[in-house]
């Protein structure tokens, strides 16, 4: 059993579409779930139920195996005999009051999933990182890069993550839909995929969901699944500074951060094991 958080103070950065899409692919594999919905607007609840949800502390799907609630019942969460997510809210003071509340409830978080868009994103996603380790020092925080245009990061985003070098981050794009998901937001009740079937926005979704539902590994040996998982950029560094370490000693100082930014170029969304 896990308890998985996804956070980011800033809004609209995909916390509350990703949660549910994972509650989603529990129910059809026919797993339990709790989704707690810590987010005042409580549109998890809406979303999920197709907008059918009343106000009830508890709220239960067809299948009585994925359950919602907007309450922050410790005994009950911590007892919950299943996979808890949490949709956290969009501000650094309430997930700042989430994070001690979970300290004082001792509610330990396995996996803080972080979705990540660009620059001003990734610098608010810095922020929750560090208040996570000062706090939960074992806990595995992982960037999601979600809603990315042109499925993939500037130069720009690039090397604003690269200030954080030591994170972790989830292997695969989830590429931004030109269209918009806004039959997904009006309507609910149903997981993307079968909003926007044969697009690549929907695929790499359910596959984000197929990694979460499977304990968000680090890699696979599954041949078909070998492309998810995730990498840390400090070990990405690391290797190429290994293979080439007597061009890079001999560099100019001026010159090395340049030399890291180019290592990391057009890698994004590639298995860091090939």
């Amino acid at each position: 059993m896990q308890k998985i958080a996804i956070v980011n103070h800033k809004g609209g950065v995909g916390k509350t579409t990703l949660a549910v899409n994972i509650a989603f692919y529990y129910k059809e594999n026919m797993k339990q779930l709790l989704l707690v919905d810590y987010d005042g607007q409580h549109n998890s609840m809406d979303l999920f139920s197709g907008y059918s949800w009343n106000g009830e502390e508890i709220w239960y799907d067809n299948t009585e195996l994925i359950a919602l609630t907007p309450v922050m019942d410790s005994r009950f969460i911590k007892n919950y005999p299943a996979d808890v997510i949490f949709d956290c809210p969009p501000s650094i003071e309430a997930n700042g009051d989430f994070i001690k509340y979970l300290y004082s409830t001792d509610i330990m978080i396995d996996i803080w999933l972080v979705p990540v868009e660009d620059r001003t994103s990734i610098s608010g996603a810095a922020t929750i990182h560090r208040n996570i380790k000062n706090i939960f020092p074992n806990a595995r925080v992982i960037y999601v890069p979600y809603n990315v245009p042109n499925n993939n990061w500037t130069q720009r985003d690039r090397a604003e993550i690269m200030r954080y070098s030591d994170v972790e981050i989830y292997n695969q794009v989830i590429p931004r839909y030109s269209q918009g998901i806004s039959q997904f937001r009006q309507e609910g009740g149903l997981p993307i995929w079968e909003f926007y079937k044969r697009t690549r926005f929907a695929s790499a979704m359910k596959e984000f969901c197929y990694w979460v539902y499977n304990g968000c590994f680090e890699s696979s040996s599954d041949k078909k699944r070998k492309h998810l998982g995730t990498f840390r950029l400090e070990d990405k560094i690391k290797r190429k500074i290994k293979s080439e370490q007597k061009q890079f000693i001999e560099m100019p100082s001026n010159r090395r951060r340049k030399y890291v930014e180019l290592i990391l170029e057009n890698k994004l969304g590639e298995n860091p094991n090939e």
